[in-house]
């Protein structure tokens, strides 16, 4: 009840009910006080609102920073994880945002295709930076990326999937 008090006190109920409805709440609450709001709602940021007695205290500063470390938490132990995988070729291992990769043999939207076929989303094919293909060495890749929804299990789960790729055709008809 807390949380509804405050966000009826300090945001419109038309707004209000279409982040509950539509989105995800996340609030931050410093010594049993809540001092900010987030929403969120499918894959970007919708909403972070800190109480004026609390601003230019850094908080809204902390919230995006707590996002940026999850999200480099979450690629780091993907990039491990894949790096135990003998079938799969990563890119840049150590670079940030998305982790362009391949299975071996495996063309790219085939790939794309078999983790589909397990309800993860990833991008497929060429990149729109033809520079990037010069850098990398190879015209296509699967790409990967993790935001602040995303947990280990899923990466687990992803990890999984990577797995099968390396016996591709009984990865769909075994």
């Amino acid at each position: 009840m807390e949380v509804v008090d405050f966000f009826c006190e300090h945001h419109s109920e038309d707004a209000i009910e279409k982040d509950i409805k539509n989105g995800y709440v996340s609030v931050l609450k410093i010594d049993g006080t809540i001092v900010a709001t987030g929403c969120f709602m499918d894959n970007h940021i919708t909403r972070v609102y800190v109480l004026p007695e609390h601003q230019k205290k850094g908080y809204g500063t902390f919230i995006m920073k707590n996002i940026e470390e999850h999200e480099a938490m979450l690629r780091k132990y993907a990039v491990e994880k894949m790096k135990e995988l003998d079938n799969i070729e990563i890119y840049n291992e150590n670079g940030v945002g998305a982790i362009a990769f391949n299975i071996k043999n495996v063309f790219s939207q085939d790939g794309a295709s078999l983790f589909n076929t397990y309800g993860i989303a990833i991008r497929a094919g060429q990149h729109c930076a033809k520079i990037l293909d010069e850098y990398l060495h190879v015209s296509q890749t699967l790409r990967a990326s993790f935001y602040f929804y995303n947990t280990k299990e899923e990466i687990d789960q992803f990890i999984e999937v990577c797995k099968k790729g390396d016996d591709f055709l009984d990865a769909f008809f075994g």
